[in-house]
């Protein structure tokens, strides 16, 4: 195994430790979309594949350091993956290159060479998210409560403003994310003096009803969005993990039925066809037995064939179909014929809202299981009509015994 899977297992292990209602944030699911943003900045910055072992092994680690202390977590996550690292017998000096990438990510960011810049931008990538305000206050509600504070959430909303106005250290990122920061900002100072504008009417005591009306909405949507959500655990992946693997095996298990079926009824079909047609004159009596064997080796082979055949779909997708969630991009069948340029925005624009990527996960998995459950509906049909066929052909040749005997 790969020192890159010992680490992403040895990870894993240390996240589902946390309580995933005391984790809202800094949790398995925000140290993932870091390592894959490392992943797709690093490959664009030019990282030699060395260096992009090592900047992953540093995005595994570096929250890591939750587990332990909260507020000093990244020395935390430092003697983690040091001891670690020490105990796979991995050299000192990539133990202080992976170490060093962790440290920069602590706040403010000193990144010094182009790794730890790569690092950085990833542990940021979530200011160029749409949900962004919703993720601030769950950051800003962990915090509180972990850190046993009470610092207000508009005082936190005004933290991200000046992490909005600062730029990302690679170009890839700058190139990339810079105009989605911008609308995150824009949308964030417009919720703050929405919010600043209902303090101030609810203290001067003034009635402005259309102006309250509309902060009403507003402010009541912003704080729907600021509700506390459980954050998706390691127990939501695993169970997609499970199903998938489960669905697959059962598909496999179908296909291996099938081809038993129509093995069976193939050489059975051409054994009696060749033996009776050669033997018809001495046994013409045995017509209606080897017909009815015949016709039920067919049924039954149709069936089988019928449940392992392929369906082709037609292959295309609109952008109408992605935004009225009627497309599974995670089935080839829906995109093999459209452009790669459509079908990489449609699968980025789905991966930039967590919501939508498990709505099209969860379609993925049942998609799955309605093909799963043709399949053995037909192979149910199968093994039926070689039942039954058989049964009725063991009848026929008995009662043709005892009538010619």
């Amino acid at each position: 195994m790969s020192l890159l899977k010992e680490t992403e297992e040895f990870c894993l292990h240390l996240f589902a430790e946390l309580d995933p209602e005391k984790y809202i944030y800094h949790n398995l699911a925000h140290t993932k979309e870091v390592v894959e943003a490392c992943k797709v900045i690093g490959q664009n910055e030019g990282l030699s594949q060395e260096e992009m072992e090592r900047v992953t092994i540093a995005a595994w680690f570096h929250d890591t350091g939750y587990t332990a202390d909260y507020t000093h977590h990244e020395e935390e996550s430092k003697k983690i993956a040091t001891g670690f690292l020490t105990g796979k017998n991995v050299d000192p000096v990539k133990i202080g290159i992976i170490c060093a990438c962790i440290d920069a990510t602590k706040i403010p960011q000193t990144p010094k060479n182009r790794m730890e810049e790569v690092i950085c931008d990833a542990d940021m990538v979530h200011l160029a998210l749409p949900n962004l305000v919703e993720r601030t206050v769950l950051l800003h509600l962990e915090r509180n409560r972990l850190r046993k504070e009470n610092l207000p959430a508009l005082e936190f909303l005004k933290e991200s403003v000046q992490m909005l106005k600062k730029p990302y250290f690679t170009a890839y990122a700058n190139k990339i994310w810079d105009d989605l920061k911008k609308k995150n900002l824009e949308e964030v100072k417009r919720k703050m003096d929405l919010w600043k504008a209902e303090e101030s009417l609810m203290q001067s005591g003034t009635d402005y009803p259309g102006l309250v009306s509309g902060l009403a909405r507003e402010i009541k949507k912003l704080k729907k969005e600021l509700a506390v959500k459980p954050a998706y655990t390691r127990a939501v992946d695993t169970m997609f993990r499970t199903t998938s693997r489960k669905q697959i095996n059962l598909s496999a298990i179908a296909d291996n039925k099938s081809n038993i079926l129509i093995t069976m009824n193939t050489l059975i079909i051409s054994v009696v066809i060749t033996l009776f047609v050669r033997r018809y004159q001495d046994y013409p009596h045995l017509i209606i037995p080897v017909l009815i064997l015949i016709v039920t080796c067919l049924g039954s082979l149709v069936a089988a064939i019928l449940s392992t055949r392929p369906i082709i779909l037609k292959g295309e997708f609109t952008e109408e179909d992605v935004q009225n969630k009627r497309v599974n991009l995670l089935f080839f069948g829906n995109f093999y014929r459209s452009a790669f340029t459509d079908y990489e925005k449609a699968v980025k624009e789905t991966m930039r809202n967590e919501e939508e990527t498990f709505s099209m996960m969860i379609m993925d998995q049942y998609s799955q299981g309605k093909v799963l459950a043709k399949k053995f509906k037909l192979l149910r049909i199968a093994y039926d009509i070689f039942m039954y066929g058989f049964i009725l052909f063991i009848i026929s040749c008995t009662l043709v015994m005892i009538l010619y005997t």
